[in-house]
């Protein structure tokens, strides 16, 4: 019995180093018919690829220290963070046409900390891309909704160290779904369209769900030609004007929080049909950059069955002392804008910024609360927008008394590699 096991040990051990040889031997043959490159591209990372092209993965990493200095009610605060640390993977698999990205968060806010535990997984995008036909690409995964303009630009390439106080209002965030895109419409070299269906649950959705879907349509003309329109500032200074107009809706049907993929649960647990729209402007010449974004959103709220409690903790009911109040809350309906201006001083890489925005409540009992925001700021280009400096400082005023304000000062130094 032994001998019979050690003479199968023996011929077990060979036929595994057999194999290990033979795809070894393989590898290598893939390796020198396909050859293979690897180099540090400025702005790209790491990047290897195949010679043929059919393979390709381009690595980099970016991270924001971010310091901040508030005012709110006469108390002064402090803050120094990792703001932001992001691991990114992208690149095409098998055929040039077949490509993917992949997104990692990995600081606090990015993983929603709460009382030093993540609420939040470490993933924020990881979609493939199907571009066989220019004018039909699908992609399919989980990613930035193809919504407002600022939404979908990276924060590496905004001129501000954050996004609007409107943007984060009305901004459709992520989610996990498909659409059909092009990059060049019939390649006219004016148009871009993107037209999807996602789940309507947000970022990390899984399990079941109803099918209250979230469906999306956008369309982009750039009357004088495209251009790289999805960074803010115009680094290129272009000696010719280059114009973007961007218009989008979203319908969002039983939406499980109060601003549809994001934002919190309803007090009274129900749901909403949830109604959005977007305009967008974006201008670019000779370092001068403006750029302008308007929302709309209609919300029609389902009430839920969750009973309202006094200070005490105890059910509340009506008079007759047997039907419940139900925690009602009303929907978040109203409107806002922001328009922004950059210019690219001559000759250096310092850019001055200034903005100003709006948010406003709209129709009866909307949980919106009128919010003015005005900011200015100066950043430095070391390196693009792959390593800046930025600085901006705000002010907000809160239902529409100027006597409501928060000041914020913020600093932030981003590196991209």
């Amino acid at each position: 019995m032994e001998k019979r096991v050690f003479g199968w040990s023996i011929v077990l051990t060979s036929s595994i180093l057999a194999g290990f040889t033979a795809t070894a031997q393989a590898q290598d043959e893939v390796d020198s018919a396909i050859g293979t490159s690897v180099a540090l591209e400025a702005g790209s990372g790491l990047v290897a690829s195949s010679a043929d092209g059919d393979f390709r993965l381009m690595l980099k990493v970016f991270g924001q220290m971010l310091y901040t200095v508030a005012e709110a009610d006469g108390d002064w605060t402090q803050a120094l963070a990792l703001r932001r640390a992001r691991l990114y993977a992208k690149g095409n698999l098998f055929d040039e046409h077949i490509k993917y990205f992949v997104q990692f968060a990995f600081s606090p806010q990015d993983m929603k900390f709460k009382e030093g535990i993540p609420t939040q997984s470490p993933i924020f995008d990881w979609y493939f891309r199907f571009d066989q036909l220019s004018d039909l690409t699908f992609q399919v995964g989980q990613y930035r909704v193809p919504f407002n303009k600022s939404r979908v630009i990276p924060y590496s390439k905004l001129q501000f160290v954050d996004r609007t106080a409107a943007n984060f209002e009305f901004n459709l965030d992520r989610d996990i779904g498909f659409d059909f895109r092009s990059a060049d419409l019939f390649g006219l070299n004016l148009l871009r369209y993107h037209v999807g269906i996602f789940i309507g649950e947000g970022r990390d959705g899984y399990g079941p769900s109803d099918f209250g879907m979230l469906y999306v349509a956008r369309l982009e003309l750039h009357p004088f030609g495209l251009f790289k329109d999805y960074v803010e500032a115009d680094l290129l200074r272009r000696t010719t004007p280059s114009l973007a107009i961007g218009a989008a809706y979203a319908f969002l049907d039983n939406a499980k929080r109060n601003r549809g993929i994001i934002g919190s649960v309803p007090s009274d647990g129900g749901d909403s049909d949830i109604h959005t729209a977007t305009v967008d402007v974006a201008f670019k010449l000779r370092g001068i950059s403006l750029s302008s974004e308007l929302y709309f959103r209609e919300s029609v709220r389902s009430l839920g069955d969750v009973q309202a409690i006094d200070e005490n903790g105890d059910p509340l009911f009506e008079l007759d002392g047997v039907t419940p109040i139900i925690d009602a809350e009303g929907p978040r309906s109203g409107f806002g804008w922001f328009a922004q201006a950059g210019w690219l001083l001559p000759d250096i890489t310092l850019e001055l910024v200034a903005r100003y925005g709006q948010v406003h409540p709209w129709g009866d009992g909307s949980e919106i609360e009128r919010l003015d925001e005005l900011g200015g700021g100066v950043n430095w280009y070391i390196f693009g927008p792959s390593i800046a400096l930025k600085a901006d400082y705000h002010r907000r005023f809160y239902g529409g008394d100027q006597a409501a304000t928060t000041d914020e000062i913020r600093l932030s130094l981003q590196a991209g590699y």
